[in-house]
């Protein structure tokens, strides 16, 4: 950041705030055990903060915020339910079960183009499992969510809904 003051303070927000938040089995944010709920605007606002340490903060907490994006990311984006259709690989498989992969993402689109994703308006993890507890669609907060996990750094790099590296890994 050009403003070493500002740095500093997302940065001592990211350590002192952020990272004990960090429930590292549910690989989420939360206090406590209580149910958490998210929402695209809740998650969109997680991922912003992680790029924005991911590319700018110190060399440290650059690469702890470098490790916990693909975790949030699987966990909260893809596993919960919060993303419900998407570029096909990304479609967690519950919701495949019985229905035709068009009802999800377009099946013969080239891998090269982008598809936009669909977005429920809430899930809720409690008691180890996730479900969607609103499963309508908010343009307003899903294209706010779609934005932070496409945004591009100064540099030009860009997650565009991870790489093909890590999508071969997510779990479903």
């Amino acid at each position: 950041m050009a403003e070493p003051a500002f740095a500093e303070a997302a940065q001592n927000l990211f350590s002192d705030r952020l990272i004990p938040l960090w429930d590292d089995e549910a690989e989420l944010f939360r206090r406590g055990e209580a149910p958490v709920t998210y929402d695209p605007r809740s998650a969109g606002a997680v991922v912003a903060a992680l790029n924005a340490v991911r590319w700018h903060g110190s060399d440290a907490e650059a690469e702890q915020a470098s490790a916990l994006f693909p975790r949030f990311f699987e966990s909260v984006i893809v596993r919960s339910g919060l993303m419900q259709a998407s570029p096909l690989p990304l479609v967690v498989a519950p919701y495949l079960e019985g229905e035709p992969a068009e009802h999800f993402a377009h099946p013969i689109l080239p891998g090269a183009v982008s598809t936009a994703p669909v977005f429920a308006s809430e899930v809720i993890f409690e008691d180890g499992v996730w479900r969607v507890s609103d499963p309508t669609f908010h343009t307003g907060d899903a294209l706010f969510l779609a934005n932070m996990l496409a945004i591009r750094s100064e540099n030009g790099r860009s997650d565009l809904f991870l790489s093909d590296d890590l999508l071969t890994g997510l779990k479903r």
